[in-house]
């Protein structure tokens, strides 16, 4: 029985090295298989990558025209507001001198009509017919 476990023995460890010499292969072909695709796709990659730094570059120019804008539309505003201000300034300053005129009108306004005879009596005949 001792030859026999050794001869055992043996064939275990044969099948354990051929194991291990295979599982080495196969490791070694997975890795050159996946190197091989990483070779073939490398021109995909770098358009890709190309791909992704003019779309950077495009929000990149976007932003700043954007900021840009933002700002010129700040200073128009500003502009505006102090065109406003000064408008509303003036329609005060107008309305504070309608409101004296017309406080003072009933005493300052005089109204004079001079009325030749012939035209007073056409008058008269106007106003004779519309009472009719």
């Amino acid at each position: 029985m001792a030859i026999r476990k050794s001869k055992i023995n043996i064939d275990t460890e044969e099948r354990s090295d051929f194991d291990n010499m295979m599982n080495d292969v196969e490791n070694e072909v997975e890795v050159q298989q996946a190197e091989d695709g990483l070779v073939n796709r490398v021109p995909e990659l770098k358009q890709l990558s190309e791909d992704i730094d003019k779309a950077t570059n495009t929000f990149i120019n976007a932003t700043l025209e954007l900021e840009s804008a933002i700002q010129q539309y700040q200073r128009a505003e500003t502009k505006l507001g102090g065109a406003v201000t000064t408008i509303s300034k003036k329609v005060d300053t107008i309305n504070q001198h309608i409101d004296k005129v017309l406080e003072n009108a009933p005493t300052q306004l005089k109204v004079s009509v001079q009325v030749n005879d012939a035209d007073w009596q056409k008058i008269q005949e106007l106003f004779a017919k519309e009472r009719q």
